[in-house]
């Protein structure tokens, strides 16, 4: 990670969504926003994609869960952009699980619903690898309550939330969760009992 560059282009792209949100105001569609920030990104020769597809790797396996992240840019920054009344702390999440499944450092989060975009925008760094913990044998043994099904649920949640970590969007560990659980044979049980 080069910090230089990395600050570089966090603040060209943030006085890009400045221009974008001078321009344009508040209370548009995200999309509006979003169109505006790609057009200026280019303009400005910041390459950038939208609506990239993020899967999910889970033990080696890729989960589609429909992660989109609205703009990547520069390969390497990728900006999630919302219009708002409030930005919430499962928007954060939406950031912190785009960074961690594509493996970014830094993200922006910008809401183009303020008067003064500079209240909207938080920046992210997430410097934290994840490293799974081992499980501990009182946490084995105090499933052994538990009747079969729910036991393998509780394993399964147990082993995915050490695989992938805190602060990610619960859809992600529903998504992980049902690869364990079909393993054990219990993913239709699960099914069935949350129906």
């Amino acid at each position: 990670m080069n910090i230089s560059a990395d600050n570089q282009l966090t603040g060209a792209i943030i006085g890009a969504a400045i221009d974008v949100h001078r321009q344009l105001g508040p209370d548009l569609d995200e999309a509006a926003y979003e169109e505006a920030l790609n057009l200026k990104l280019t303009q400005l020769g910041i390459m950038n994609k939208r609506q990239v597809p993020m899967p999910l790797i889970y033990k080696d396996v890729r989960l589609d869960c429909g992660y989109r992240l609205d703009i990547l840019a520069e390969e390497r920054l990728p900006l999630e952009l919302k219009a708002v009344v409030e930005t919430l702390s499962v928007h954060e999440a939406q950031l912190l699980t785009y960074q961690r499944v594509g493996r970014f450092p830094l993200g922006l989060l910008i809401n183009f619903n303020v008067p003064v975009l500079k209240h909207g925008i938080h920046r992210s760094a997430e410097t934290r690898v994840w490293t799974p913990p081992n499980a501990t044998s009182a946490e084995v043994d105090s499933v052994k309550a538990f009747d079969p099904v729910s036991a393998a649920v509780v394993l399964a949640a147990v082993e995915v939330h050490r695989h992938i970590g805190p602060g990610m969007l619960a859809s992600s560990y529903l998504a992980c969760l049902s690869s364990p659980l079909r393993k054990r044979n219990s993913f239709q049980f699960f099914l069935m009992a949350s129906l």
